[in-house]
């Protein structure tokens, strides 16, 4: 009976340290998943810092950026409104000399006639 009630205490400590074991088992387990997720979420944080300051950096580079192309657009339109003023002028100087080439050549023969004209009177009188 005493080796009875030996063998059930054995059994019953043998049992008893089989749980205590799969329960550090499991507390091993749920401690690594803790240490694991904070990990992750440490990294988390620290992979969204980054990406949120290259963000920004990306962002104010698009902004610079922005800033470039709006002061070349509008050297681009100045030089427009420059290149659009000087050929008008250019088409009223060709016009003035279009007209002088086609007045002159009337012009000249006018005043070759005039001085006919004088040159016969002049000689008729005398």
């Amino acid at each position: 009976m005493a080796d009875e009630n030996q063998d059930r205490v054995q059994e019953q400590l043998t049992r008893h340290e089989r749980e205590i074991g799969e329960l550090r088992g499991k507390l091993d387990s749920l401690a690594t998943k803790e240490f694991v997720r904070e990990v992750v979420q440490e990294q988390t944080q620290v992979l969204n810092a980054e990406m949120d300051r290259r963000f920004t950096e990306v962002n104010q580079r698009f902004v610079e950026i922005n800033q470039r192309f709006s002061e070349v657009m509008d050297t681009i339109n100045a030089l427009s409104e420059q290149v659009r003023i000087l050929n008008e002028k250019q088409q009223r100087i060709t016009g003035a000399a279009e007209f002088i080439k086609t007045v002159v050549p009337l012009l000249v023969s006018i005043a070759t006639l005039v001085i006919l004209i004088l040159s016969l009177l002049l000689s008729a009188s005398a």
